[in-house]
């Protein structure tokens, strides 16, 4: 349908849709097409320049000349069928018709609930004062929402409205008129809603804040239409799952400069790219988009390829950023990427996830002391290998290292072990481990307060803090699973130079090189 508020407004604008029907190859077919109508029946309504003709409930009144439309049915023409046929006339004939929408006059917002309903009427006040019907919608309550209290389901209708016609109403003042008075002071726009209000009806505020409104409480017996369209409800329809109570009291206000249709409107008008392929070109540098040539259209400034939203590259990287503000992962983000897309979407995403996978809010890392002389131990146990414990001892001076196997991490064992190590190479000054079972328990103490060792505790669950044993143990593990039989041999580790002393732990803590295989040859 092509119109115009006058016939050279008209004329204009169906020579822009000939012309660009011509561009993509389509023809019309003149016998179907009528030209410099003042009126026009379109998928059942009656258009003219004072809009569309509403008729409320017409198929359910119109249901005794449907019937005679059926298979295997006599025409009769009873009275029932002369009643509907006349009264359909009337309807016709009635003061109820739906005007355009017009940006330019105030909006007025009615909603109204029911124990199992709700309706909401959109309108215009004219400049006389009287108010002419611009839509008209109806929803059944989903079971969960027929529980809710009557103060909910108010708020309920006057959220539903507003989503229902958010085309409308997105960045325009309007009045919401409602019979339930305490909602002016609930979704006030000019109050704070109150701490003790339900989670339910807090959301709903937060989310109404983002439109330019007023609230105004009118009388049940002044709200007719909407009352009337909450009682004439649709037919059941599957809805979302109503969000529990400890879900609706979670918000966050999100920050204000959302993406929306207007910002990907503006990149699209300043891309060259998208001027082209926005006017259907063929060049050679849009070969890219030719696989997705007959997917493509354009509505509203903004191009689409099936139902996803095709982003210039000026935005892309907003978008992205938009897309990992929360860290979703990889699998997730490209999830998203079935509402928008780019060229190399995938690519930005996979990068965007690359660059910040090791951006850590840490805090710094201290190293410990280097040691002034040798055997200053770090300790710590392997875990299960083959059934057995690996308890493994590091010199924080030579960077030499004791494995010692054991059929237990008990107290008395580690003892045992440490024994062994200290009768070798002489008792430490101090030992470094963690606060588990093995290194608190009264045999441990007794053995470290008896040759006076110093005694370092790191924190629990805090591997970094005992890095050096740490990095040991790693070590024992991976040298264990590239060895066929399972075996260890720390004679190779001992002989070769380490890279933060630049010597071999046997050099540091004897200060001789130990005689190796390779010294044979």
């Amino acid at each position: 349908i092509v119109s115009g508020r006058s016939d050279e407004e008209h004329l204009q604008n169906l020579n822009q849709v000939l012309e660009r029907l011509s561009k993509v190859g389509m023809q019309l077919n003149i016998d179907k097409c009528m030209f410099i109508e003042a009126e026009v029946t379109y998928l059942g309504h009656r258009i003219n320049a004072e809009g569309l003709r509403f008729m409320p409930n017409l198929s359910i009144r119109l249901v005794p000349l449907y019937r005679l439309l059926n298979k295997d049915v006599h025409f009769t023409w009873d009275p029932e069928q002369a009643k509907a046929f006349q009264l359909s006339k009337e309807l016709l004939q009635s003061y109820k018709v739906l005007i355009h929408y017009d940006p330019n006059k105030k909006l007025i917002l009615s909603c109204d609930a029911l124990p199992y309903g709700l309706g909401s009427v959109l309108s215009h006040r004219l400049q006389d004062g009287t108010e002419r019907l611009v839509s008209f919608a109806s929803w059944s309550l989903l079971p969960a929402e027929k529980r809710y209290l009557q103060l909910e389901k108010e708020a309920l209708a006057v959220m539903w409205g507003v989503k229902k016609f958010h085309v409308y109403l997105f960045r325009r003042y309007f009045i919401i008129k409602n019979d339930h008075k305490p909602l002016q002071s609930l979704l006030n726009e000019e109050k704070p809603v109150p701490v003790l209000a339900a989670g339910r009806i807090q959301c709903w505020a937060l989310i109404l804040s983002a439109h330019e409104y007023s609230f105004q409480y009118k009388p049940g017996n002044s709200l007719g239409n909407t009352d009337a369209f909450s009682r004439l409800l649709l037919p059941d329809m599957p809805g979302g799952t109503p969000l529990p109570a400890e879900v609706v009291g979670l918000l966050e206000f999100v920050d204000a400069s959302l993406i929306d249709l207007g910002c990907v409107k503006h990149w699209t008008d300043c891309d060259c790219w998208y001027e082209k392929v926005g006017q259907f070109r063929r060049e050679e540098e849009l070969c890219p988009y030719y696989s997705r040539w007959e997917e493509l259209s354009v509505q509203n400034g903004c191009i689409l390829w099936g139902a996803r939203i095709m982003i210039p590259v000026q935005g892309s990287g907003r978008v992205v950023d938009m897309i990992h503000e929360a860290h979703p992962g990889i699998v997730r983000m490209k999830s998203f990427t079935r509402y928008v897309w780019w060229l190399k979407t995938e690519r930005d995403l996979e990068n965007k996830c690359q660059a910040t996978r090791h951006i850590q809010a840490k805090a710094l890392l201290y190293p410990w002391e280097y040691p002034c002389k040798p055997w200053s131990l770090h300790i710590d146990y392997a875990g299960t290998v083959k059934g057995k414990m690996l308890l493994i001892i590091v010199d924080a001076f030579s960077r030499w290292m004791d494995v010692h196997v054991l059929n237990s991490s008990t107290a008395e064992a580690t003892v045992e072990k440490l024994r062994i190590s200290c009768a070798t190479f002489s008792i430490p000054d101090t030992i470094v481990s963690d606060n588990g079972t093995c290194f608190v328990g009264e045999v441990f103490q007794s053995f470290v307060s008896k040759n006076r060792i110093k005694r370092i505790k790191v924190a629990p669950y805090h591997p970094t803090s005992n890095g050096l044993a740490e990095k040991a143990v790693q070590s024992v593990k991976e040298g264990i699973g590239k060895l066929h039989d399972g075996t260890l041999e720390t004679k190779v580790y001992r002989t070769t130079s380490q890279v933060m002393t630049g010597k071999s732990p046997a050099k540091l803590l004897f200060g001789r090189q130990i005689k190796t295989h390779l010294e044979l040859l």
